[in-house]
């Protein structure tokens, strides 16, 4: 039986649900009690379930409110799904391979002559493949680009980033392959990505609450906020670890404001470029979405075939390990498709993705055996990523109908765990800067990154930082999509520990050092050499400059230019 219960009329207040009884009454007060208990804003959940009469069974369910003014989240309510958006870009991929008789097996090189690479040999060999599978040898360098240039510029960038493994050795997880990806449709077809989805996918699909364009998006009413924590120095991104631990042994994993810190709204926090990130979507599209992944690309009432069923299960294929090691009993080792992650859980099948921006997080999964899917989207950015996870699998648990593990504890445990502040020097430095400070300022020059300007940090500046303690002697304006400032802290001789701070233009919340935890810079070699920031993936080492010099042991080297 289909419906639509208004919020409380359920007998959960706050909860506003669309379409089939799916999931349990018991799981939905889990889920609520989840989103309470953690402080979650809003939550939009899509699941979908082809019953034992070959039948779609849907349900969309509403938590909470999308935004500062308390509206509430519904079925249309606008998600950032960040890198859930990888997948269009991969079936798209396929689409105008097969239209231009070329294949997954292409060397990228061939049909978008300006991708080239500091690895000539990945230049040369790597084939859309390895590039949407995150075998190239390229790092993230998540600092490398601003979403306000174009992805032919971000593209022609990656010839000047060092690779940080040999081409095809191992899995790191990059969004610059998938921006080089996205320049195919126009190569081919003159078209960009955004425009060919819409008229290869959405359109055809009926999701018609889906777009690239946070204008259009936010034009609906129905786009969502993004929210984080702040304790009352006004720092954004922090909690008391500590106060949560003690909270979880006096209330069973329910969090008080004091430790969870205080709801800080981000607003919309950065417009993703298309290809990795950038399709903002609610669930009521993402039902159909769930069910033509699960029909390999058959529409869900037409029947007819939108996507070939060839691309849904390349995509699907192994290609590269992600983790050997589960961080759960119940899921085996990880692999990497096409945009998708592929591994079983409980002994069933899983292929899913995650989704992170600051400030929204979101899950996509399904099971093909069972004919289930489950999309969870959030608007809560230290907490919100765990949230989806327990969510989904609480789901799943109930949908597979098995006994639900306690995920809850164990992920909130592990999370607060990896929270432990990193160890760091107070005591004043050992050995100057041999130069002296007066050195360190000028302008600072990467072919990918762009000119970085040192300046001194006034007082006044230092204190409209909001932050009390660190002794920052410099700030360089990077304006990038998830970096804007990067304050200097003198460590010893020419070692300086690196602030990455981003301010969000909407509401003027600060967050710091969401990437690149433990930046460092060392100065001398005609320049500035970083490391800690390119972001390589498990099991490759960081640069160390402390052995191979500045220059060579760098991630990321500045040249100064004045």
């Amino acid at each position: 039986m289909s419906s639509t219960t208004e919020a409380g009329k359920a007998g959960i207040p706050g909860v506003h649900l669309t379409g089939d009884q799916i999931i349990q009454e018991t799981t939905l007060q889990y889920l609520k009690a989840l989103q309470d208990a953690w402080g979650i804003p809003g939550v939009s959940l899509a699941i979908v379930r082809m019953n034992e009469d070959k039948q779609w069974d849907k349900q969309t369910i509403g938590m909470g409110r999308k935004d500062v003014d308390g509206d509430r989240v519904t079925e249309q309510t606008l998600f950032s799904i960040a890198s859930n958006s990888k997948l269009f870009t991969a079936i798209s991929t396929g689409l105008v391979l097969s239209e231009s008789n070329s294949s997954w097996d292409t060397p990228v090189q061939e049909v978008i002559p300006s991708f080239q690479l500091m690895d000539k040999e990945a230049e040369e060999r790597a084939t859309f493949i390895e590039l949407l599978s995150h075998q190239t040898g390229l790092p993230r360098h998540g600092l490398s680009y601003d979403t306000d240039i174009t992805p032919e510029d971000v593209v022609k960038s990656l010839a000047y980033l060092k690779p940080s493994a040999p081409f095809k050795s191992c899995y790191q997880y990059t969004n610059l392959t998938y921006v080089a990806a996205s320049l195919l449709p126009k190569q081919i077809l003159g078209q960009q990505l955004e425009e060919f989805v819409k008229k290869n996918i959405w359109d055809p699909l009926g999701m018609t609450q889906s777009y690239y364009d946070i204008e259009l998006a936010r034009s609906t009413g129905n786009l969502s906020s993004g929210f984080a924590r702040k304790l009352s120095v006004g720092q954004s991104g922090v909690y008391d670890v500590e106060r949560c631990k003690e909270d979880i042994k006096q209330a069973r994993g329910k969090l008080s404001e004091e430790g969870r810190g205080l709801e800080d709204s981000l607003g919309w926090p950065v417009q993703q470029l298309a290809g990795p990130g950038g399709v903002i979507t609610c669930a009521k599209d993402l039902t159909i979405w769930l069910q033509t992944l699960l029909l390999k690309g058959r529409h869900p009432e037409m029947q007819n075939q939108i996507i070939p069923s060839w691309i849904i299960e390349d995509t699907i294929k192994p290609q590269v390990l992600i983790k050997a090691k589960p961080d759960d009993p119940e899921i085996s080792s990880k692999m990497y498709g096409l945009g998708q992650e592929i591994y079983t859980y409980r002994g069933h099948q899983v292929i899913d993705h995650p989704g992170r921006a600051p400030g929204q997080k979101s899950f996509v999964i399904r099971l093909p055996d069972k004919m289930i899917g489950v999309a969870v989207m959030c608007n809560d950015d230290e907490f919100g990523d765990m949230f989806n996870e327990v969510a989904k699998w609480r789901i799943i648990d109930d949908l597979l109908g098995l006994d639900p593990i306690d995920f809850k504890t164990r992920k909130l445990n592990k999370f607060l765990e990896g929270k432990k502040p990193k160890a760091k020097a107070d005591q004043p430095c050992q050995h100057p800067l041999q130069n002296g400070f007066g050195s360190v300022p000028g302008v600072y020059h990467n072919a990918a990154y762009g000119d970085l300007k040192l300046r001194s940090l006034s007082s006044t500046h230092q204190d409209n930082t909001s932050l009390q303690g660190p002794n920052w002697s410099f700030v360089a304006d990077v304006n990038k999509a998830f970096v804007k400032e990067f304050l200097f802290e003198h460590f010893d001789k020419d070692i300086f520990n690196v602030t990455a701070k981003l301010t969000f233009p909407e509401t003027g919340a600060v967050m710091w050092d969401m990437i690149g935890q433990g930046i460092q810079a060392r100065f001398g070699e005609g320049g500035m050499g970083l490391q800690h920031i390119w972001g390589a993936g498990g099991g490759v080492s960081d640069g160390n400059m402390e052995r191979d010099g500045i220059k060579n042991g760098s991630e990321v080297f500045f040249t100064k230019i004045s």
